[in-house]
């Protein structure tokens, strides 16, 4: 039913869904460190984050997230779990090295 939100969480990176919209949490650096929201309908690659033009659907997206948490128990991690891999990279990051690094970010989005 599109009616029904679906929630999760791994490692502090919190997703959820309600019909066409996606609200999404990854953390820095992979991500935002915010809550983005998409509509999948219309952006199925989750290009744009449309939640300055939809508050009202990302906040009630976020309070159904929450309560998700509560009532799975979530305990959700009060540092990153996600390591600054590019701290890992010694060297000067060029164009190819930051689009690497951008490929790895959006790989993770869909963990």
């Amino acid at each position: 039913s599109t009616d029904r939100a679906i929630a999760f969480e791994l490692f502090g990176n919190k997703a959820v869904r309600k019909g066409p919209w996606k609200a999404l949490f990854i953390q820095t650096p992979l991500g935002a460190g915010h809550w983005q929201l998409y509509n999948l309908a219309q952006d199925p690659s989750e290009t744009e984050d449309v939640s300055a033009r939809n508050s009202e659907v990302l906040a009630q997206l976020i309070e159904q997230y929450h309560a998700y948490a509560v009532d799975n128990l979530v305990v959700e991690p009060e540092v990153s779990l996600v390591p600054d891999v590019k701290k890992l990279y010694s060297q000067e990051c060029d164009w190819l090295c930051d689009a690497k690094f951008f490929l790895v970010q959006q790989a993770l989005r869909f963990m």
